[in-house]
């Protein structure tokens, strides 16, 4: 089983992530904890994941933790500081696109990686939006 945590409380992180990994795939996976800089969000969507702890240290949250992937979902500015830190920390990452926001950015998180040897998946969430999957399916 591999265990999770959120920097971010966006609805992104509600609906594509908590909900599933709660009702679908949780004998699979253990969300560990919650950090935003908003407290009461970070609340609601440790609620929505069974009651888990929330943070309001992103370091310290990992220390406890020890979880094996953080998920990144919080403002697009910021992803790189999160990856960073989560890869340095020993984590392997998920994070929505984009993956930061400029070209000096990505290739602080691609020599972190390399440097940590643990994982960043990007993730496309509109790949499987029901046009564009109609759309696939006219084009191919």
């Amino acid at each position: 089983m591999r265990t999770y945590v959120f920097a971010g409380a966006s609805n992104r992180a509600l609906g594509m992530y908590v909900n599933p990994m709660v009702a679908n795939f949780a004998d699979d996976c253990k969300i560990l904890g919650v950090f935003d800089a908003n407290i009461g969000r970070a609340r609601f969507i440790a609620e929505s994941a069974g009651g888990v702890p929330v943070f309001d240290n992103f370091e310290m949250m990992l220390r406890e933790t020890k979880p094996d992937c953080v998920i990144v979902t919080t403002v697009d500015a910021y992803h790189s500081d999160y990856i960073i830190k989560s890869l340095e920390m020993g984590c392997d990452v998920i994070t929505e696109k984009p993956m930061t926001i400029d070209a000096a950015r990505c290739r602080a998180i691609l020599a972190a990686e390399k440097a940590s040897g643990h994982k960043v998946t990007v993730t496309f969430n509109y790949r499987y939006m029901p046009f564009v999957t109609k759309i696939k399916e006219l084009v191919v």
